[in-house]
């Protein structure tokens, strides 16, 4: 049971951080590669990184609004956290760009 199928068969993020608290490593590697797509999506620009995030994004939410009995806690909590760390990263990103401190 893992994410739905990106493009060639690749899992989406639901099965990184379906590992269980003792076993954190899949979930680490999982927001150390968001954290690397959010800086390379805007310095300088990368368009395939703001892809990247942004099916990331979709699939963590899906596992967020999975109504399924038995969904995992910890899966939940996990991909609410990663949600949070791209929104906000997004808001930082947008109030530099109104206050014209960054040019896209």
């Amino acid at each position: 049971p893992g994410g739905a199928p990106l493009g060639d068969g690749l899992e989406g993020p639901s099965r990184t951080i379906r590992s269980s608290s003792r076993d954190e490593e899949p979930r680490i590697l999982l927001e150390e590669i968001i954290d690397q797509l959010l800086l390379a999506a805007f310095r300088p620009p990368l368009p395939g990184a703001l892809t990247l995030l942004r099916v990331t994004l979709l699939h963590l939410l899906q596992i967020i609004q999975a109504k399924q009995k038995g969904a995992d806690a910890f899966v939940r909590e996990s991909a609410v956290k990663l949600v949070g760390k791209i929104t906000a990263s997004l808001w930082r990103l947008h109030r530099n760009v109104k206050k014209g401190l960054v040019k896209l």
